[in-house]
């Protein structure tokens, strides 16, 4: 599962498939595995299946309250808003329930509660998830906000930096953006 993971943030999406369909065969119950293997179908656009990878994962792992996070993306992107308000709600705020709150609240025109979400982010986990932040920004189409957040998380070393600038759909507006390209160059990768 790591390795496969590896070979998803170093662009290589095929041999991730590869490695993880290993993962799977070898330990089908393996909540972790079944999370790179949602992670990995998102980020090549096939969300439907990403977000029955993530209800998978709960399945296996109810514990494993962050996944509701995911599931909640998934059903944002796929625009059941609703049902994705509802799915995100039953995450804590520890697993970053803020983030997706600030994207729905945004999508289902609420703004101010957008912005509420937001704050209360940048405030409780600003300095943990500055990558978060930003994507939160990117969502919004606030390109010069998210970019900003974007060089945080460069700066501070963020491991999921890279993941997220290079294919998580939630930030696909800013796909376009030079900026984008010259961080990742800065980051020694190429798209």
């Amino acid at each position: 599962v790591w390795i496969s993971g590896l070979a998803q943030a170093l662009g290589h999406v095929d041999q991730a498939m590869r490695l993880n369909a290993t993962s799977l065969s070898t330990d089908p119950l393996s909540p972790d595995a079944w999370s790179n293997q949602a992670d990995l179908l998102g980020r090549m656009g096939d969300i439907e299946r990403a977000e029955l990878a993530y209800r998978k994962c709960l399945e296996i792992s109810p514990s494993w309250t962050e996944m509701h996070l995911y599931v909640g993306q998934m059903l944002l992107l796929r625009g059941r808003l609703e049902a994705a308000l509802t799915e995100s709600q039953l995450a804590t705020p520890y697993d970053g329930r803020d983030i997706n709150l600030a994207m729905i609240y945004y999508a289902l025109g609420r703004k101010s509660a957008s912005d509420m979400a937001l704050a209360r982010l940048a405030r409780e986990s600003g300095d943990l998830w500055p990558q978060s932040i930003a994507q939160v920004y990117a969502y919004r189409g606030e390109a010069d906000q998210a970019f900003e957040w974007f060089e945080k998380a460069y700066a501070a070393r963020k491991v999921g930096l890279l993941p997220l600038l290079r294919d998580d759909p939630t930030v696909a507006r800013l796909r376009t953006d030079p900026r984008r390209k010259a961080l990742l160059r800065k980051m020694g990768v190429s798209e």
